[in-house]
């Protein structure tokens, strides 16, 4: 009998916080998730986040999937909609747009990105003079 899963060395070490954090995605396999993670790294400083680069990473790649799959939809035409109308017939879609001056602006639109900025903005910044 073929075992189909991979070595548990082959799963990233932030995994059992994905799957704790962002459950909506309990659907996908180990391995996408954990090719996620591994893209995500470069992004999330292990030594800025201290205890909490795990967490950090998992919210982030959560918050990356999010929005990889809305931009997908998006492409495909389908937008969420806002208001709808019936007696005129007008109908109003939804399109998030992150403000291009504030370049954390773009973790708002999810919330896991929001949790990541809040413990990104929890971390201490050093000596205060």
């Amino acid at each position: 009998m073929s075992n189909t899963q991979p070595p548990p060395s082959a799963l990233h070490p932030a995994l059992p916080y994905f799957r704790i954090l962002a459950q909506e995605h309990a659907h996908m396999p180990d391995e996408e998730v954990t090719t996620w993670l591994t893209i995500t790294e470069p992004d999330v400083s292990r030594s800025f986040f201290g205890s909490k680069y795990f967490q950090a990473l998992a919210l982030l790649a959560a918050h990356r999937i999010i929005m990889a799959n809305k931009a997908r939809a998006e492409s495909a035409g389908e937008y969420p909609v806002a208001s709808l109308s019936e007696d005129g017939g007008s109908i109003s879609f939804r399109h998030d747009t992150p403000n291009v001056a504030d370049e954390d602006s773009i973790y708002t639109l999810t919330t896991h990105g929001q949790e990541f900025l809040r413990i990104k903005n929890r971390r201490p910044l050093g000596p205060v003079l």
